[in-house]
C-alpha cells in the first residue's frame, strides 16, 4: 500500500497539482466520508470556530478548512529547521497553540517524529487518508533540502490557496505581500514612533528588575516617555508584518545593546524579556484558520531566530477572529488602556483585502462606515457623508474590504486618542468622487499622512513617463498605495505629503529598500499636500483642480432628472445579436425536460459569489426565474432593442424579473414618443481624453461608455413624465439663465426648443476645446454647462450638434461614400486575431477588409471603448451578414464625419 500512495503523489504531481493539494483533497473526502452523521467532524471545536468569526459554519467548510489547515502544519512543520523541530521547542508550541488546531499540530509532530509510522487517526481515519499522510511524509523527507528560512513562512499559504481554490483565494484577498512593502511600512513605522512619539527604541522598551546582571543596570539605555505601542494587524494572514515588527525590534535592540556594550548573555536575557512584553502586545486577527496557524508557525520560527529561549509562555499572537464583525476583538486591547487611555499609543499595519463587491458584511461595520453606532461623531467620521450632509456620488465601492479596514484603524485610533496606521491599500480612494468624504473623514482624523502611491493600475492603462506600462506590485489589475498615518504623538500640526512611484515592480520594490520617510522629505521627493473641499484630494496646492467658473452649471442642475444605466448582471444570457439567439435561450429557460444543472452548465459558467450557485446573485435565482418565464405565455413581446455600446444595438429580454437593477423610474421615459437621452458619466480617469459623452433613442445598458469600477453611466432623457404629462428635463432655472444670456425675446432671437437644448449640449461636450478647459473637473463630477452670451454662438453649435445627434443615433447619416468592401468569399467571418489595421484598412481576416479608412477614424473612442475595432471585436468568430457589413461601414462613416465636425465646430 505504501507503494501505491507514493504513486498516488507522483502522479497528482505530474498533473500540475502540487503533493500538498492532493493530499488535502484525500483528507477532506475521508473526513466527509467518516463524518456522515448529525453532529459531523469535531462538532464542538466547529461551533468555537463558528462563534469566532460571527457566522454559521456549514460541516462541510469546517472540514475542508480542517484539511486545509492539517496539511499546512504538516508541509511547514516538515520545512523547518531542525532547531525548530526539537522537543522543547515542538512541546512550547504545542501548549500555546489554539485549541481549534492544537490537536493537529500535535498529531503532525507524533507522525513526523515517528518517521510515518505512527498515522494518528485525526491524520488518517482511513487507511488511504492515512497512507496518502505517509507517503507525503516520506516524499517531502525524500526531497535534498526542504527547509525554507523563516522569512518565506509567511508566504506559504498564499502558494497553497492559489491552487487549491484560486476562487477563495480571490474572494478572500489571499495575495503574497512582496517583502520590501512589509520591511517599508515596519521600518518607516518605527522611524515614526521615535521621531513623533518619542519612543527611543520604538516597538520596545529596556526591561528592569531583578534577574538582570548588576554590571548592566547603569548603561545609557534610552528612556521612553509613552508607554510602549500595541501593534495590531487586523488582515494578519500569516502574520508577515508582526513576524516584521519582531525581527525590527530585535534589530533594534541588538543595534542598543552593542552600543552600550552589553554583554552578550545579558543582552539574550534582556531580549528574552523584551520578547516577551512585545509579543503581549501583538495583537493579529485572521478569519481563516489554515492562516492563524501557518502565522504561529511563521512567528515562533521568527523568534527563534532572535535566540528567544523558550521558556516563557505567551499569548496567541494572532487570533482566529473576524475583525470586520464586531468590536468584541478590540475591546480586551481598549479596556486594558483604563486610565491611562491618554498616553497609550496603538499602531495599525498590515495589507487588508481589496474587494469591491464585498462579502464582509455586518451591522457593526456598516454603522462604523456611516459614523452611526454611538461611538461616532456621523458628522465627522462618516465615510458617506460631509458635514452632516450625505454625499451623491455612487456609494457602493465604500463597501470595498480595504475602505472597511481604513475605517476600523481610524476608529481604533480615535479610541484611543493617538496611533499610527501603515496599511497597503487599493489606490482608488486617492482620487476616486465617490470617495471624497471618505478623504474628509480621514484626513481630518489624521493630521499628518504620507502616502507612497505604487499606481500600477491596469484598469487605468497606467503607464511610465517614458510611455512603458506602469506594473503592479501585486500583479492584479488594482493600483496600490502605502499610507503611513499619523494622530498625536510630540509633533503638533497638520503635514500631508505623496510620493508617486512608477515604473517595473523591480524598480518600485527596489526603491522603497532604499528610500525612508525621511529621506524622501529631505530629497524633496515628497511633494507637500493640501487637502480642501470640495473633493478632499490629496494634491501639492499647485494641482489642486480650479472649479469650474460661477457662471456654469451642474449638469444635475440643468437636466434634473437622471437615472443610472441598468444592470442585467447576465448579459451573456439576456442580452443577444440576434432575436432568434434569444428566442433560443429563452425556450431553453422555459423547457421543462432541461434541468436546472443543464442550464448553469450551457449558460452560466460562473459564480458572483460562495454563497450562490452558479448564475444565482443576491435578487435573481435560476428555479424562480424558470417558474415565472414557464408561466409567461406571451415572453416573446418582452424581446426589445437596446444600445449597448456605441453604434451597437442588441436585442435584450427586458423582463424586470430577468434583470437585476431594471430602474423602472428611468425605463418609464422611453415609452414617450421620439425621446432621446444623453449619456455620461460623473467622473472619469483623470489621465484619459474626457471622451464619456453619447447618446440614445432608446433603452441603455451599463457599460455603453465605460465598464469599470468607477461608476456607471448617468442617462439625462430629453423628455420624462410628470403627473401623467409630458415635459422636457431643463430646469426653470436654466431656461431663465439661458434666456437672460441670449436676450431671448428681443426682435430676432427666439428661446431655443428642447431638441436645440440637447443638441447645444451635446456639441458642447464634444468640443475639445471645452474638454481641455474643464478636463479637471470632468475628471470628478458630472459636466459644468456654460452658455454663450450670443445667439450666434449658440446657434453654431446647435446645428453641430443637430448633425453629432442624429448620426449617432442612427436617424440619419453623413453625406459622402461609405468606405470600400474588399472580400474574397461571399462568407465574411471575423477570425481569432483580428480585426487588425494597417495601411488604412480594417482587416476582418486574411481574406476581407475595410480601405480607406484614416488612422484617427479607428482609433477613435468613446470612453473607454475604441469604437471600430469593439465593433468587431465583439464579433469575432461570428459570420457577418450583409446587414452587419453596411452597419459597419456606416459606423465608419459616422466617426469620420464626427471627427471632422468637431474639428470644424466653433471653438
Amino acid at each position: 500500500m505504501r507503494d501505491d500512495s507514493t504513486a498516488f503523489v507522483r502522479r497528482r504531481t505530474r498533473s500540475n497539482e502540487s503533493p500538498l493539494v492532493a493530499l488535502t483533497r484525500v483528507l477532506r473526502d475521508a473526513w466527509s466520508a467518516e463524518s456522515k452523521g448529525p453532529r459531523g467532524h469535531a462538532p464542538g471545536l466547529r461551533g468555537v470556530f463558528a462563534d469566532r468569526i460571527g457566522r454559521r459554519v456549514a460541516p462541510a467548510e469546517w472540514i475542508d478548512c480542517r484539511a486545509q489547515t492539517l496539511t499546512l502544519l504538516l508541509d511547514t512543520w516538515l520545512r523547518l529547521p531542525s532547531a525548530m523541530r526539537s522537543r522543547p521547542v515542538a512541546g512550547w508550541l504545542v501548549d500555546q497553540a489554539d485549541p481549534l488546531w492544537a490537536d493537529l499540530l500535535s498529531a503532525v509532530i507524533e507522525a513526523i517524529e515517528s518517521g510515518g509510522s505512527a498515522i494518528d487517526r485525526r491524520l488518517g481515519p482511513s487507511r488511504r487518508a492515512a497512507d496518502a499522510v505517509r507517503a507525503f511524509i516520506e516524499h517531502r523527507g525524500s526531497e535534498a533540502e526542504v527547509a525554507v528560512p523563516e522569512s518565506g513562512l509567511g508566504h506559504t499559504y498564499e502558494s497553497f490557496v492559489s491552487q487549491y481554490d484560486r476562487v477563495e483565494r480571490r474572494r478572500r484577498g489571499v495575495y503574497y505581500t512582496p517583502p520590501p512593502l512589509v520591511r517599508w511600512i515596519v521600518r518607516n513605522t518605527g522611524a515614526v514612533l521615535r521621531r513623533e512619539f518619542d519612543r527611543p527604541l520604538a516597538w520596545i522598551d529596556p526591561p528592569s528588575g531583578a534577574g538582570l546582571e548588576q554590571a548592566d543596570s547603569a548603561s545609557s539605555i534610552p528612556n521612553a516617555r509613552s508607554p510602549a505601542p500595541t501593534i495590531l494587524d487586523p488582515a494578519a494572514g500569516t502574520g508577515v508584518f508582526l513576524a516584521e515588527v519582531l525581527r525590527a525590534a530585535h534589530g533594534d535592540w541588538t543595534e542598543h545593546a552593542s552600543r552600550d556594550r552589553i554583554t552578550a548573555v545579558a543582552a539574550r536575557a534582556r531580549w528574552n524579556a523584551m520578547a516577551v512584553d512585545l509579543a503581549a502586545r501583538l495583537r493579529g486577527f485572521e478569519p481563516m484558520l489554515p492562516a492563524c496557524a501557518a502565522a504561529q508557525l511563521h512567528i515562533a520560527a521568527v523568534l527563534r531566530g532572535t535566540g528567544f529561549d523558550f521558556r516563557t509562555q505567551l499569548p496567541l499572537t494572532v487570533r482566529c477572529r473576524d475583525a470586520l464583525r464586531g468590536p468584541e476583538p478590540y475591546w480586551d486591547y481598549l479596556s486594558e488602556q483604563g486610565g491611562a487611555m491618554s498616553d497609550a499609543t496603538v499602531v495599525v499595519v498590515g495589507n487588508p483585502p481589496f474587494s469591491g463587491i464585498s462579502e464582509n458584511r455586518s451591522s457593526w461595520i456598516d454603522s462604523l462606515l456611516r459614523g452611526s453606532n454611538g461611538l461616532c461623531d456621523a458628522a465627522r467620521d462618516s465615510y458617506f457623508h460631509i458635514d452632516g450632509v450625505r454625499i451623491r456620488e455612487r456609494k457602493v465601492w465604500l463597501n470595498d474590504d480595504y475602505v472597511k479596514f481604513l475605517r476600523v484603524a481610524q476608529w481604533v485610533v480615535r479610541m484611543v486618542g493617538r496611533g499610527v496606521v501603515g496599511y497597503v491599500t487599493n489606490h482608488g480612494f486617492l482620487d476616486g468622487a465617490t470617495f471624497r468624504a471618505m478623504r474628509a473623514s480621514l484626513f481630518t482624523a489624521f493630521p499628518r499622512a504620507s502616502v507612497v502611491d505604487l499606481h500600477g493600475n491596469a484598469k487605468r492603462r497606467e503607464r511610465t513617463a517614458e510611455g512603458d506600462p506602469d506594473a503592479s506590485v501585486f500583479g492584479i489589475e488594482s493600483g496600490t498605495a502605502i499610507c503611513i498615518l499619523r494622530r498625536g504623538g510630540e509633533t503638533p500640526g497638520v503635514r500631508m505629503e505623496r510620493w508617486d512611484l512608477r515604473g517595473s515592480r523591480a524598480h518600485k520594490l527596489e526603491s522603497l529598500d532604499r528610500v525612508t520617510l525621511d529621506g524622501l522629505a529631505r530629497d524633496t521627493a515628497f511633494r507637500r499636500c493640501a487637502v480642501a473641499g470640495p473633493h478632499f484630494l490629496l494634491s501639492p496646492p499647485s494641482e489642486i483642480p480650479a472649479s469650474p467658473p460661477e457662471t456654469s452649471w451642474r449638469l444635475p442642475e440643468v437636466m434634473p432628472f437622471s437615472g443610472t444605466a441598468p444592470v442585467t448582471a447576465r448579459d451573456h444570457f439576456v442580452v443577444a445579436f440576434t432575436e432568434g439567439e434569444l428566442r433560443e435561450r429563452m425556450d431553453a429557460l422555459r423547457d421543462p425536460n432541461r434541468s436546472d444543472a443543464w442550464l448553469r452548465r450551457t449558460f452560466f459558467h460562473r459564480t458572483r459569489s460562495r454563497l450562490h450557485r452558479r448564475g444565482d446573485t443576491r435578487g435573481w435565482k435560476l428555479d424562480a426565474a424558470r417558474v415565472r418565464a414557464a408561466a409567461c405565455s406571451d415572453w416573446a413581446e418582452w424581446i426589445q432593442t437596446c444600445l449597448y455600446r456605441p453604434f451597437d444595438r442588441r436585442c435584450v429580454f427586458w423582463a424586470d424579473w430577468m434583470i437585476d437593477w431594471p430602474r423602472p423610474a428611468l425605463d418609464a421615459q422611453w415609452d414617450i414618443p421620439g425621446n432621446l437621452a444623453l449619456l455620461t458619466r460623473r467622473q472619469m480617469l483623470p489621465d484619459r481624453e474626457p471622451n464619456f459623452f453619447w447618446s440614445s433613442d432608446r433603452r441603455v445598458l451599463d457599460g455603453v461608455i465605460r465598464s469599470d469600477n468607477r461608476g456607471g453611466e448617468s442617462i439625462f432623457p430629453l423628455f420624462v413624465r410628470d403627473d401623467g404629462a409630458i415635459r422636457e428635463n431643463f430646469s426653470p432655472g436654466f431656461r431663465d439663465h439661458v434666456a437672460r444670456a441670449l436676450r431671448c425675446g428681443t426682435p430676432g432671437i427666439d428661446a431655443p426648443s428642447s431638441r436645440d437644448l440637447l443638441a447645444y449640449l451635446y456639441a458642447l461636450f464634444f468640443s475639445p476645446s471645452y474638454r481641455g478647459r474643464f478636463a479637471d473637473a470632468l475628471c470628478r463630477d458630472f459636466a459644468p454647462v456654460v452658455v454663450p452670451d450670443d445667439a450666434e454662438s449658440l446657434a453654431a453649435r446647435i446645428r453641430t450638434g443637430r448633425d453629432l445627434l442624429d448620426w449617432h443615433i442612427g436617424a440619419r447619416h453623413p453625406e459622402g461614400p461609405l468606405p470600400d468592401l474588399h472580400a474574397d468569399r461571399a462568407r465574411i467571418v471575423v477570425e481569432p486575431g483580428f480585426p487588425r489595421f494597417d495601411d488604412g484598412r480594417i482587416r476582418m481576416s486574411r481574406g476581407a477588409w475595410i480601405g480607406s479608412v484614416d488612422a484617427a477614424t479607428w482609433s477613435y473612442r468613446v470612453g473607454a471603448h475604441q469604437v471600430c475595432r469593439k465593433w468587431l471585436a465583439d464579433r469575432r468568430g461570428r459570420v457577418l451578414n450583409d446587414d452587419d457589413v453596411w452597419s459597419y461601414r456606416r459606423l465608419i462613416r459616422a466617426i469620420d464625419a464626427t471627427i471632422g465636425a468637431v474639428r470644424d465646430a466653433v471653438p
